[in-house]
C-alpha cells in the first residue's frame, strides 16, 4: 500500500485494483496504430454520421509520422454524448 493521506503519518488503505469500480468514458475514444495510408479527412469521413465536428464532436488525428511511434497513427474521438459513444462502440465492434 502507499500513502495518500493528506495528515502526515496516517495510512489510508485502498482496494485491490481489480476490486475498484471500473469507471469509463463513454464519449472519449483513442484510436491506435492508425496506418499511414489513412488520412484525417478518411477518418472525417468515416465519423460523420455521429454529428458534425463542432465544439463536442471532436477529432484529433496524428500520423504515424507525427507521433514517431513505429506502430502507426492514433486519433482521438470525443462525441457529444454517451448515447452516441455506444452507437460507435456497436459500429466498430
Amino acid at each position: 500500500m502507499f500513502n495518500s493521506a493528506v495528515v502526515p503519518g496516517e495510512f489510508v488503505t485502498k482496494k485491490p485494483i481489480d476490486e475498484r469500480i471500473p469507471r469509463f468514458i463513454k464519449s472519449k475514444f483513442v484510436i491506435l496504430n492508425i496506418p499511414e495510408s489513412v488520412t484525417e479527412e478518411m477518418l472525417k469521413e468515416k465519423f460523420k454520421k455521429y454529428g458534425p465536428f463542432r465544439k463536442k464532436n471532436t477529432l484529433n488525428y496524428q500520423s504515424k509520422s507525427k507521433t514517431g511511434n513505429k506502430d502507426g497513427g492514433r486519433c482521438f474521438l470525443n462525441v457529444k454524448s454517451d448515447d452516441v459513444g455506444d452507437k460507435v462502440v456497436k459500429d466498430l465492434g
